[in-house]
């Protein structure tokens, strides 16, 4: 297990600078943050789609032994519709809670960024671009 663990680490350490900056200081945190507004509107149903794009990763990564484009696709999968959720949000965020209105524009903008890269790598793993970092 902590061999596994430290190839992991390794792996994420061969991800360019700005991925892992990218990975720890938003992506992370904005998709983590919504179990902080599961009393929301839909704040239950955004906080599943979220943690449902981050989850299915720390398998790969075991399974894998490290990170891989292939990561990608579960974002794609949950975050897509995720997107179509928060988007009527973002139209009447003038009758959410302030601290909420706020959040699900972050979570939309973090998320509309990264599905920028997930579209493509995850068509890139399927063009059979499998490496691990």
């Amino acid at each position: 297990m902590h061999l596994v663990l430290e190839e992991i680490w390794q792996s994420f350490w061969r991800l360019p600078v700005w991925v892992r900056v990218w990975i720890v200081f938003a992506l992370g945190p904005a998709n983590l943050a919504s179990v902080f507004f599961l009393d929301q509107p839909m704040g239950s149903v955004i906080a599943m789609l979220a943690y449902c794009g981050i989850a299915p990763n720390f398998v790969l990564a075991f399974v894998l032994r490290g990170l891989s484009r292939l990561m990608a696709l579960s974002h794609t999968l949950f975050w897509s519709p995720l997107m179509l959720i928060l988007a009527p949000h973002l139209a009447y965020s003038h009758e959410l809670v302030p601290a909420y209105a706020t959040y699900v524009t972050v979570l939309f903008v973090v998320n509309a960024v990264s599905l920028g890269f997930d579209f493509r790598d995850t068509y890139r793993w399927f063009r059979g671009d499998r490496a691990v970092f």
